[in-house]
């Protein structure tokens, strides 16, 4: 049995950070965040990137290690995550997790 748990980091363009919310909630992914963020970059620096807008959406999610490839194969299907612009998913396997309990 898989127990690993992993932290996804979606950014997309600013208005689609539902859509991807939407494709984490099919999988029954119950802890999301969604967030609104600015890149830093140049226009230039964006060009080569074949970035087009600085304003994005950023999801944050906890996943089960055993769906993120499933997860991500949803994303590149129904978003079409493999073309350029399209978005970026970051995946970082949680070691550790903590509870602090302030009284």
């Amino acid at each position: 049995m898989n127990r690993k748990i992993e932290w996804l980091i979606t950014i997309v363009d600013r208005g689609r950070g539902d859509k991807v919310a939407e494709v984490y909630q099919r999988h029954h992914v119950a802890v999301q965040l969604v967030t609104h963020g600015r890149g830093t970059a140049t226009s230039k620096i964006m060009d080569v990137l074949g970035l087009d807008e600085p304003e994005k959406d950023i999801v944050l999610s906890l996943v089960p290690g055993a769906l993120s490839r499933e997860i991500l194969r949803a994303l590149e299907e129904e978003l079409h995550f493999t073309r350029p612009g399209a978005g970026t998913l970051s995946r970082r396997e949680l070691q550790v997790i903590r509870v602090t309990i302030l009284s």
